[in-house]
């Protein structure tokens, strides 16, 4: 009986990683490029104050806006298709909308790397 016991406490010592052989340390890369990601860069001061946001705060948090464009992409792109004001509008609905832990996914197409499609021309009214 003593040595079934032996056996079972010491059992995850024979399985164990031996001394010459260590793990050998692997470079990880945690962002990930988009390739469907269009560019959204305009001359405007309102392209200026978005990179200011993202080196700021988008970089350190890291890519967790679930939607297509990202939201400060999105709202460039409202503003330079709308004006100023409604794009603030349109922002802040898709904004508060990202924000929903209650959300309903059906309603989004999901295009590569499990993002949301969301552009801006699904606000607009058309003609």
């Amino acid at each position: 009986m003593k040595i079934l016991v032996l056996i079972f406490v010491f059992r995850f010592a024979v399985f164990a990683q031996p001394e010459f052989y260590k793990w050998q340390e692997k470079e990880i890369e945690y962002r990930t490029n988009f390739i469907n990601e269009e560019d959204y860069k305009s001359n405007s001061f309102l392209s200026h104050l978005q990179k200011i946001y993202t080196f700021i705060i988008s970089e350190p948090d890291g890519d967790n806006c679930p939607f297509s464009p990202s939201c400060s992409n999105f709202f460039v792109e409202a503003v330079d298709k709308t004006n100023f004001f409604t794009g603030i509008l349109l922002f802040a609905d898709r904004f508060t909308r990202d924000m929903n832990p209650f959300k309903s996914l059906n309603q989004y197409n999901i295009i590569s790397f499990r993002k949301l499609s969301d552009p801006v021309d699904n606000y607009l009214f058309k003609n």
